[in-house]
């Protein structure tokens, strides 16, 4: 999964989503899929934090936030990763 990861020569976030959308096996896109969305929505949310409360970027937070909002969302059904 390593070898997924976005890279700064990838041209943007939506080509580097499709492009890994499109490598991953069936059996994994869902969960995949879910990781990409969970941390995207903790960057925008943890990035509004700073720019209209006047928090600081910190990465130790943006991961709180992401640990807390995956147990949310898993409360709420989702699946973070398809498990055998």
């Amino acid at each position: 999964m390593a070898a997924l990861s976005p890279q700064p020569t990838n041209g943007s976030f939506d080509k580097w989503w499709r492009m890994v959308d499109t490598t991953v096996s069936n059996s994994t896109r869902r969960g995949l899929n879910s990781l990409i969305s969970l941390g995207a929505w903790t960057l925008w949310r943890h990035h509004n934090e700073c720019v209209f409360n006047g928090s600081t970027p910190n990465l130790a937070t943006a991961l709180i936030m992401a640990g807390e909002e995956t147990w949310l969302w898993s409360m709420a059904g989702a699946k973070i990763a398809d498990r055998p």
